[in-house]
Formats: C-alpha cells, sequence, structure tokens
C-alpha cells in the first residue's frame, strides 16, 4: 500500500520538490491497498516522467554560466491555458536555436538555478508572471490573452473531450468534466474554487506564489479591485501582449516589439483537428450558450473580463499606432529612392 508519506518522498527525492495536494490525492486513489508493488510502480512512473527527463537534460547539459550568459537578453512567454500559446509557441520557437529553448514548461521553473536558467534564451509556459523574476539578465515578457467566457468554455471542452486514463485522470478536473454538463461542471464548488478557473488570467499576473484551491482570503475574492490594479499595471508593464480574437494583429504587434520576424503557421491545439487526429479524444457537439450558463461563466470572470476589456483598449491603440508608423514609412519611400536631386531635374 503507498501511503503520503511514500508520496512525499518520491516527489522529494526524484524531482526535487513537495507534491501538490491533488498529486498526493490522484496517486492515493490510483493504487489500491492490496497491491503490493505499488510502491514500485509509483517510483517508477516518476523517474520516467517528463517533469524528470527535463531535470535530467538539464543536469547532464549544465555548465557554469560566466557574467556574459548571465546578462544576456531573454524572453519569456507566459503562457495562459487555452490563449492560443501554442500557436504562438511554434512562431517563437522558429526564432531562435532549439538549444537555446528552456524545456521546462511549469511553475516548477523557481526550481532551477541561475546557472541553469542561464542556459537559455527563451522561456514559455504556464507560469505566474512572478516567476519571471528568477530568470537572470535583461528579461522581455510577453503573453497572450483571450475573452474569459470564451477561454472557460474552450477548456471546459477540451478536458471533457479526452478518453478515460489512469494517469490522466489523477487531475480531477478532467474527470469532473467529463462526467459533468457544462453548467454541471462551472457550478461545481472544486472547480469554482480552482485558479485556473476562476480570474484565472488576472491571478496568473498577479500572484506571487502557488494556489491550489481559492481561500475566502485570497485577494482574488477578498479584494478584486486591487487584483484589478495589479494585473492592469502587470500588463501595462509587459515588453507586448497579444489577444486571440485578433491573432495576425498580435503577431505584428509582437515582430515590431521583439524585431522578430515571426511567421504565421496554422492555429494549433484547435479541438476540432485534435479530435480528428489524436485516438485519446472523442468528438463532441458544440457548446449551447443558455442562459445559466452565461450567469455562471459571468461570476468566474469578474475581474478577467475587466482585465480584458482593458487590454482591448491598450491593444487597439497599439495596432493603430503601427499602422500610422507604417502608412508614414510608405509615404517616405519615394522620397527616399528619388532624393531631392531627383525631384528638382523635372522644373
Amino acid at each position: 500500500m503507498i501511503s503520503e508519506t511514500d508520496i512525499v518522498a518520491g516527489y522529494m527525492w526524484i524531482l526535487g520538490r513537495v507534491p501538490t495536494p491533488g498529486e498526493i490525492a490522484g496517486y492515493r486513489a490510483h493504487y489500491r491497498p492490496s497491491d503490493g508493488d505499488s510502491l514500485r510502480d509509483f517510483q517508477s512512473r516518476l523517474l520516467t516522467s517528463e517533469e524528470f527527463r527535463n531535470r535530467r537534460l538539464v543536469v547532464d547539459r549544465h555548465r557554469r554560466a560566466c557574467r556574459s550568459s548571465l546578462d544576456r537578453h531573454r524572453l519569456v512567454f507566459v503562457h495562459i491555458e487555452k490563449c492560443g500559446g501554442t500557436t504562438l509557441h511554434d512562431m517563437l520557437s522558429s526564432q531562435f536555436p532549439q538549444a537555446s529553448i528552456c524545456p521546462e514548461r511549469y511553475e516548477t521553473i523557481g526550481d532551477w538555478t541561475i546557472n541553469e536558467l542561464a542556459d537559455y534564451e527563451l522561456f514559455a509556459g504556464h507560469f505566474n508572471l512572478a516567476w519571471c523574476r528568477c530568470i537572470p539578465g535583461d528579461v522581455s515578457v510577453i503573453t497572450m490573452l483571450r475573452e474569459p467566457r470564451a477561454r472557460l468554455v474552450s477548456l471546459f471542452s477540451f478536458w471533457k473531450a479526452h478518453r478515460p486514463d489512469p494517469d490522466r485522470d489523477m487531475f480531477d478536473l478532467l474527470r469532473i468534466a467529463r462526467d459533468s454538463t457544462i453548467e454541471e461542471f462551472f457550478a461545481h464548488g472544486r472547480v469554482r474554487e480552482h485558479p485556473s478557473i476562476r480570474d484565472a488570467i488576472a491571478g496568473q499576473l498577479t500572484r506571487t506564489r502557488a494556489v491550489h484551491a481559492l481561500e475566502p482570503d485570497d485577494p482574488i475574492l477578498a479584494d478584486p479591485d486591487q487584483v484589478l490594479a495589479e494585473a492592469v499595471s502587470a500588463l501595462e508593464g509587459l515588453a507586448a501582449f497579444g489577444l486571440v480574437e485578433a491573432y495576425e494583429d498580435s503577431r505584428l504587434l509582437l515582430n515590431e516589439a521583439l524585431g522578430l520576424r515571426m511567421q504565421p503557421v496554422p492555429p494549433r491545439q484547435v479541438l476540432d483537428a485534435m479530435v480528428r487526429d489524436c485516438a485519446d479524444l472523442v468528438p463532441l457537439p458544440p457548446v449551447v450558450m443558455t442562459p445559466q450558463l452565461n450567469r455562471l461563466l459571468d461570476g468566474l470572470t469578474g475581474i478577467d473580463r475587466r482585465l480584458h476589456a482593458r487590454a482591448r483598449t491598450l491593444f487597439d491603440a497599439r495596432v493603430a499606432a503601427m499602422r500610422r508608423t507604417e502608412r508614414r514609412k510608405a509615404r517616405a519611400l519615394p522620397w527616399t529612392r528619388q532624393g531631392p536631386a531627383a525631384l528638382g531635374s523635372r522644373s
């Protein structure tokens, strides 16, 4: 029989971190008390996990960073779930050597040493904005936002489409989604207190520690106006950001702000296409936006909707400024080609 002590010890010795309450509960539920080989199997799972492989890759290629590598410019993409991040990650990856892209995708980036982080120039993952402070050098941070209610509907559909699987089912929200209607899902107490659901965009931009459930004193519940103010300030302080609803303009703005030459790519992680190509997913009927569902979504996105409205205003102003600059450059081209002498020769 596997105990909570076994699980915590395994995570500490093999992955170098404390497991989350959800990970503990998931493994306890996965193994039957009569299974004598459960501890060995659990340890094997950790040793063959992607998280452990990524850590070993870093250790294998680790070198002592010199001051010049610590001072290098670095780009960080804060990937908010179901905000078009996989598509942007593909575009960003085309602009950097593969060896300079950090393999870490989660908040455990805070467990890496400064010398390990100094090996990379591009970071892209589901980590809170606060974790970007641990990355050395001249750091530019970007993100993508999406209309919050549409983000939640997409998130539910993605989770619900997954077939049962012992490993995936350790994530309780996925199990709840598969067994519920969309209204039942967003009315569920565990879902409504989860940081990936309630005002998750503002939370990822402002939260300074890992949170697995929103307690009554969490700022998102206790002081939403202050969280909004902090999220707006964080957004305005980024090097750039984009909107899923205006993806091509987002690509152009990011290129201009970062000095990149990203080219368009087909959208990634689109559920309809994934269902056709992946045996682990099942097709779903379209979501019907009922009055009850709209009320539930409104109650879960109060801060995020206000933040998105502010982001849209700022984004539109930046797009307008970019287009004015492009028009000025276009008008200047004839003068640049011909010069004053050429124009004077017409008289």
